[in-house]
């Protein structure tokens, strides 16, 4: 069975090559071994992420536009990678290993880039505001906002953190909300995964405060970002002016 760019993304091998070839000589060095054309290569500085630089790769192993398939780019790269458990079965000196096939297209258990890309903003939230953060979110929706939260989004019951991580690497804004309790575990890190893409402005990182919250009791990290302050969710200033920023506008006139 001939393996599908599908399969990569359900089997976790797509994420797998963006984990391990991270920069573009290390991609070069295992496209170069396979004989993959320069002139099909995606530019890394351009593209904005490892995910999305080995995604385009793989669509153009996928179209048949290139030499070779999947099978020989998961061999090469387990060559280069002998100690790697994921990709050493992959190797042509052993059987290649047993991977789950293409699931129905109605069932979307993974989210490719060019899906995520449809959003403007993932929702980073405590569970103690979520109701409050669901209102403005709905609010945002109503204003044409794509916002990704996590309730709208996630399948009940799917292991829910490589998904997430795979939204704050290419997503183009992150809205943190920050309520008089702090964050969550999980919330901090969010900010943390996404924190790094932000200071390189990779992507908008807007903190929000919730009532009871000032920019004295942020954490040091989001201090550095412009906030909008929401006293309740029938702020709507507040809520046009999260929404201008969520799209990189400035607000000049409310």
């Amino acid at each position: 069975m001939s393996l599908t760019l599908q399969m990569l993304i359900n089997n976790g091998l797509l994420e797998e090559l963006a984990n391990c070839f991270t920069n573009e000589p290390a991609a070069n060095i295992l496209l170069t071994s396979i004989k993959f054309p320069a002139a099909y290569r995606p530019n890394f500085a351009q593209v904005g992420s490892a995910m999305d630089f080995w995604l385009k790769v793989c669509e153009q192993i996928d179209s048949g536009r290139v030499p070779g398939g999947f099978e020989e780019l998961l061999a090469a790269a387990a060559r280069q990678l002998p100690g790697n458990k994921t990709l050493a079965p992959f190797n042509r000196s052993q059987a290649a290993p047993a991977v789950s096939p293409a699931v129905p297209p109605t069932v979307n258990y993974s989210f490719p880039v060019s899906v995520i890309r449809h959003h403007d903003a993932f929702i980073s939230y405590s569970q103690q505001d979520q109701d409050m953060v669901k209102c403005i979110a709905g609010k945002l929706k109503k204003r044409n906002v794509r916002v990704w939260l996590d309730e709208w989004e996630l399948i009940p019951g799917s292991s829910f953190a490589g998904e997430i991580e795979q939204v704050l690497a290419v997503i183009p804004a992150v809205v943190v909300f920050c309520g008089t309790k702090g964050f969550g575990p999980w919330q901090r890190k969010e900010v943390e995964v996404v924190y790094d893409r932000a200071f390189r402005d990779k992507c908008r990182l807007i903190p929000v405060m919730l009532p009871g919250v000032g920019t004295g009791d942020l954490p040091p990290f989001l201090k550095t970002f412009n906030a909008v302050a929401i006293n309740d969710c029938s702020d709507d200033t507040a809520i046009v002016r999260l929404a201008s920023a969520i799209k990189g506008k400035i607000l000049r006139t409310l």
